[in-house]
């Protein structure tokens, strides 16, 4: 149900292999392109959720896409401000493939952990994630957002645009939609 516009962003579905479905296995993801003509951008965003956060370890992009042929030039923790002025902490990574392909993609990510924003994968990493959610506490989650494109400014673009009406999809624990950073460093 998340939009397909996005203020000056259109978007289309991306399927996500059943193999890569199952290697996840994550509750429910999303996978699309989005593309602003206006500013000639395009940019994918891709977003994993769960409520079992032990199967979020190990599927980041320095794993994965290492995983698919590509070479892991960079990565450092950035700030993104979001149209609403929200202050998102996140992981920008620089991936190429070598010769012949000579391809680049870089990568923003980050994590929404019940409601909070971090850049932290080991903070739902601890023996306390492992337990079952018996309560069925809705604000018990990990939420992994990574946006990617080819130009750097396309993905801070479509983070700054997608970022607050993408945190109305996910509850905090104290169910107010009053994200903030989990971790700020």
């Amino acid at each position: 149900e998340f939009p397909l516009e996005v203020g000056p962003w259109q978007g289309r579905e991306v399927p996500i292999p059943v193999n890569v479905q199952k290697v996840a296995k994550n509750d429910d993801f999303l996978s699309r392109l989005y593309v602003n003509q206006a500013a000639s951008q395009w940019a994918s965003l891709y977003v994993a959720y769960t409520a079992k956060p032990r199967t979020m370890m190990g599927h980041r992009p320095q794993v994965c896409y290492p995983a698919s042929g590509w070479i892991h030039d960079s990565t450092e923790r950035i700030k993104v401000i979001s149209q609403g002025g929200l202050n998102i902490p996140c992981l920008l990574h620089r991936f190429r493939r070598p010769a012949p392909s000579y391809e680049e993609v870089l990568i923003v990510n980050f994590y929404i952990v019940n409601g909070q924003l971090t850049d932290d994968e080991s903070v739902f990493t601890g023996i306390g994630w492992r337990t079952p959610n018996i309560a069925g506490n809705p604000a018990r989650y990990v939420a992994q957002v990574q946006i990617s494109s080819v130009l750097e400014n396309s993905i801070h673009s479509a983070a700054c645009d997608f970022t607050d009406l993408l945190l109305t999809w996910f509850p905090d624990s104290a169910t107010t939609n009053n994200h903030k950073p989990l971790i700020d460093k």
